[in-house]
């Protein structure tokens, strides 16, 4: 029900037209599908880790995973990462269908489409109707805290009460030093996620333990 400048476009720099056709995946569904640009999705933005053998959309298994429930089947749902698994919770929860995840929204040995699909990044961020930021850790196995119940979210904030009318909230050294963690590395400091968190009119943010909404 959020409403306001950031629903209305108006700055020239965040127009731009929609891809004429996504590949999303479908968080009812649990599978990849086809859809127009032009309708309601969300957008991760996240940092890749360095694996060997990455799970992710290919020629090889594009029309295994446009199969209904591919994503469920346990063969594939052991091998998706906790922040992907959390955002398609979290997309489903918001009673939204769509995500886009450059893992499996692209795929990743089809050069052509490859080179399509990342010409239309911008595209992409500009037009999702906000985009889920992780931006806590680069571990992608650090998921989206507070998303499950068996992870979830701590407090961060120390609050000292001087007087009924009067408190001081201090940030937990602790936090502190976690957030300094792996800082040439992190979320802020890279060229995708950097245009992936200016582009977008509207951003869900997952820090360490806490949650931005920023439009």
């Amino acid at each position: 029900c959020h409403l306001g400048m950031c629903h209305g476009m108006d700055n020239p720099w965040k127009k731009m037209d929609p891809a004429a056709q996504l590949m999303l995946i479908d968080v009812q569904k649990r599978c990849l599908v086809q859809q127009p640009g032009s309708c309601r999705y969300l957008a991760l933005s996240y940092t890749w880790e360095k694996t060997m053998d990455p799970f992710q959309t290919t020629m090889g298994n594009l029309q295994e995973l446009s199969q209904c429930g591919a994503f469920d089947l346990p063969s594939n749902r052991s091998r998706l990462t906790t922040t992907i698994l959390d955002s398609m919770t979290l997309t489903k929860e918001l009673g939204l269908t769509y995500l886009w995840v450059d893992r499996f929204c692209i795929i990743q040995d089809d050069h052509a489409q490859k080179h399509t699909q990342l010409r239309a990044m911008a595209s992409i961020y500009v037009n999702a109707y906000f985009t889920i930021a992780a931006c806590g850790d680069l571990r992608s196995e650090y998921g989206l805290l507070g998303i499950d119940t068996e992870r979830p979210r701590l407090n961060p904030f120390l609050r000292i009460q001087l007087s009924p009318t009067c408190r001081i909230i201090s940030r937990l050294p602790q936090d502190e030093a976690c957030s300094k963690r792996q800082p040439r590395l992190g979320y802020h400091t890279r060229g995708w996620t950097f245009q992936e968190w200016a582009l977008p009119s509207r951003v869900l943010a997952f820090h360490h333990h806490t949650v931005s909404w920023l439009c």
